[in-house]
């Protein structure tokens, strides 16, 4: 018979770390993209955890961070559509047109 964690079940949070930080971040990313209905804002959200991955990946050399970002952006359920893709692809040409501007 298991004995049950107390510290599993504080509300302080200590028993998180029993889920890897990836996965958290993974859920985080997935969560974030999903819970936005708007196609335009999803692609939004899209690029700006692309920029989030790549900034913690060359900027700050964080390949735990750009693992779980990147998990997250592969999950099947939050994978864009052909429309969102784009969606995307628009938003991001617009983007750097803005800034050569």
């Amino acid at each position: 018979m298991a004995i049950p964690n107390p510290a599993s079940e504080s509300p302080s949070g200590e028993g998180t770390r029993d889920v890897p930080r990836t996965e958290c971040l993974k859920l985080l990313v997935a969560v974030t993209i999903m819970m936005e209905q708007d196609l335009n804002e999803r692609a939004e959200i899209i690029y700006r955890w692309i920029q989030v991955a790549i900034d913690t990946k060359t900027a700050m050399g964080n390949l735990y961070s750009f693992t779980g970002i990147m998990l997250g952006l592969c999950l099947p359920e939050v994978s864009p559509t052909e429309t969102c893709k784009k969606t995307l692809n628009a938003y991001r040409t617009s983007i750097i047109t803005h800034h050569s501007q």
